[in-house]
């Protein structure tokens, strides 16, 4: 059933594909891996004329952030301090890690993660090697705007796995699915982060919209990833 609603609806659920006692082991071997900052912001300078205030063009500015180490100057305050009049538009902010440890829990964890997929896909070659994975950090105030994930050769789908449960006073970082198809966005559906769960979303057959919620009053942990067929991950490229 799981497997006919994914290439139908575009995303499916398989509950406890990982135990909590192997995530625990996981987040344990993670304590000192690096996280960097992701953000995505837009600078936008305007004028008031005959008292009206307009965008001027050119248009806005993007700056993207990525491989910053999480330190205090971060968002390379030299950089962007020539548009400090400018207004900032905050797309997106998260941090992550590249989860390349080769420790036991997470071999073993990965192996998990693959044999699903490989599991889901049999009619595609595929190889351990060919998944890309992150541990995806969002503390209080991150957020994943709405998108979708765009065309890339060779590439199937991708996954998310919940390394932590929402408190309850927590609120928000949940994966909102979203209909594409209207030009206004329908909520389909609402998922909660709930540990050892494998999400999956479709590129073979579809290329649905989503997006993360504002995290509130939590930290929200988890790991993401891309899939490709073999031989299909540029080595060279990131995928956040």
């Amino acid at each position: 059933m799981e497997i006919n609603n994914l290439f139908k609806n575009g995303y499916t659920i398989f509950n406890n594909v990982v135990e909590k006692d192997e995530v625990d082991k996981v987040l344990k071997e993670s304590l000192k891996l690096p996280l960097y900052s992701k953000n995505d912001l837009t600078f936008k300078k305007y004028e008031k004329v005959d008292g009206v205030i307009r965008e001027l063009v050119p248009p806005a500015i993007p700056y993207f952030e990525d491989k910053d180490p999480l330190t205090s100057d971060r968002f390379r305050i030299k950089d962007i301090i020539k548009y400090d009049n400018y207004r900032v538009v905050n797309h997106q902010s998260w941090y992550y890690s590249d989860a390349s440890p080769t420790t036991p829990p997470w071999d073993e964890l990965k192996n998990k993660i693959f044999n699903k997929i490989q599991e889901t896909y049999k009619n595609y070659e595929l190889s351990l090697e060919d998944i890309h994975i992150t541990l995806h950090v969002m503390p209080p105030n991150s957020f994943i705007e709405h998108h979708d994930d765009g065309v890339v050769e060779k590439r199937l789908g991708a996954f998310l796995l919940p390394l932590h449960q929402k408190p309850p006073k927590g609120e928000g970082g949940d994966l909102v699915i979203s209909n594409w198809k209207t030009p206004t966005r329908q909520i389909r559906d609402i998922i909660e982060s709930n540990v050892g769960d494998l999400i999956l979303l479709d590129f073979t057959e579809n290329n649905i919209k989503h997006e993360v919620t504002l995290v509130e009053n939590w930290i929200r942990l988890s790991l993401v990833g891309f899939f490709f067929s073999k031989g299909g991950l540029n080595k060279d490229g990131k995928f956040y």
